[in-house]
């Protein structure tokens, strides 16, 4: 029996709602592994970083061990061997002058040690910072001291700030405020350069620092855009100051004295740009404007505005842009410039294609002077044989889709068109002389 309408439409409906649950169930099956997935990729990642926190804390109790170690073989060098070990029978009697470390305790003659000693200080054999407990009249008593850790040397932390910013700079005043910043991160058992780094944001905003914060402008400028959320990595004081090296050298070799201060290239770092985009710049997209013909370098002038090659190099390097998209610019620029020359208009969207095809500024010139030269007669020819007028706008979209785009077919129209012109004037009587050699010179102007 044939199906009413309405069965047919509550069978299609039936079949619809169907399909819909099955693209749910689907979708909820899909979003359930995605969940799935994103948590064990959110579990990987805890595990990663538990497992760094983990191997650097371990890095940093081997470190401070070593320091220990090496601060009491100093000072057996310097007192003639210090004796080490448990118990009564190795203990050195009063009078010796000999360090003893026992169960933890810095004797010296026999009785536990107050002073320094290898740069550390201890009280009553102790370290300083340790909690030590001491029992008598049925007391007990905690006593906590300054905190625990090696010390570190002016001299040494003076010899390795000198490294960054040379040893006349050593003497200022404002270099004990920042060794008091670097020392509490040396007591935890960091190096010299960690505690550097360590100690940078401490000191951003003191007013007493102003000299070093200003050496440190570029730092401070790319740890404001990794808070931001931009994917740049953070180098170390060293690292920075290697890249400034590099960068002066870039500068001088390119004849910009001027700019191979470390204020300067520090504000160029802290653009973001690395040493390798920076001398691309350079080399590349500046070696382009500086060498440009008179009318292509005034038209470049868009890109990086400028009185004189200092400032245009300056408006490159803080700018935003890097050295591959100002390359792309140059090149369209370069092929716009060829065509205004020539007489004639193009958009930027067909001169960025043209340069991208290969199309620098002598192709170009030689390219648009064809174009202007066979668009007029391609325009009157067409005009003529279509019995339709024909814009030089368009007549030049054809030239230029022959000459630049190597296109097939605007090739055979042109040649078509001159072809017509040529058999037109040679099928008729009459046509020898100035009229004749007028239509050859049209049909050879558009070829």
């Amino acid at each position: 029996m044939a199906q009413t309408a309405a069965q047919k439409k509550a069978a299609e409906q039936a079949a619809n709602k169907k399909l819909l649950a099955q693209v749910e169930a689907q979708k909820a099956k899909l979003e359930a592994q995605l969940a799935a997935l994103e948590k064990s990729q959110a579990d990987a990642a805890a595990q990663k970083k538990a497992d760094a926190d983990a191997a650097r804390a371990e890095k940093l109790a081997a470190m401070k061990d070593a320091r220990e170690a090496d601060l009491a073989a100093k000072a057996a060098a310097r007192r003639g061997g210090v004796a080490s070990g448990t118990g009564a029978a190795r203990f050195a009697q009063p009078g010796s002058n000999i360090f003893q470390m026992l169960d933890g305790v810095l004797y010296f003659s026999g009785v536990p040690f107050t002073g320094t000693e290898g740069g550390a200080k201890y009280v009553n054999g102790v370290p300083e910072g340790t909690k030590t407990t001491t029992t008598g009249g049925g007391t007990e008593e905690d006593t906590t001291v300054v905190p625990k850790g090696p010390t570190l040397a002016l001299d040494t932390f003076r010899n390795t700030l000198a490294l960054f910013m040379g040893k006349e700079e050593m003497a200022q005043p404002w270099v004990n405020s920042v060794f008091n910043a670097v020392s509490k991160y040396y007591k935890t058992g960091s190096t010299v350069d960690e505690s550097l780094n360590l100690a940078l944001q401490d000191v951003r905003n003191n007013p007493d620092l102003k000299t070093f914060t200003k050496r440190f402008k570029g730092l401070y400028d790319l740890q404001d855009k990794v808070a931001k959320g931009e994917a740049i990595e953070m180098p170390t004081i060293a690292e920075f100051f290697k890249s400034q090296q590099a960068l002066g050298d870039v500068m001088r070799s390119a004849g910009f004295q001027d700019l191979a201060t470390q204020e300067f290239l520090g504000d160029v770092l802290g653009t973001g740009k690395s040493v390798a985009e920076t001398t691309a710049l350079i080399n590349d997209v500046f070696a382009a404007i500086d060498n440009a013909p008179a009318a292509l370098k005034k038209d470049l002038e868009t890109i990086a505005p400028g009185a004189d090659r200092t400032a245009i190099a300056k408006a490159l390097l803080l700018g935003k842009e890097g050295a591959a998209a100002l390359n792309k610019q140059i090149a369209a620029q370069t092929v716009f410039s060829a065509a205004k020359s020539q007489g004639l208009n193009v958009d930027m969207a067909t001169a960025a294609d043209y340069a991208a095809r290969g199309y620098g500024y002598d192709a170009s010139l030689t390219g648009f002077g064809n174009v202007a030269l066979g668009r007029g007669p391609l325009e009157k020819l067409t005009e003529i044989s279509t019995g339709k007028a024909v814009t030089p706008e368009a007549a030049q979209t054809t030239m230029q889709q022959s000459i630049f785009e190597k296109n097939v077919t605007a090739q055979e129209l042109i040649r078509l068109e001159a072809e017509k012109e040529a058999a037109r004037f040679a099928s008729r009587p009459g046509t020898a002389g100035s009229r004749s050699l007028a239509s050859s010179n049209r049909a050879n102007r558009v070829i």
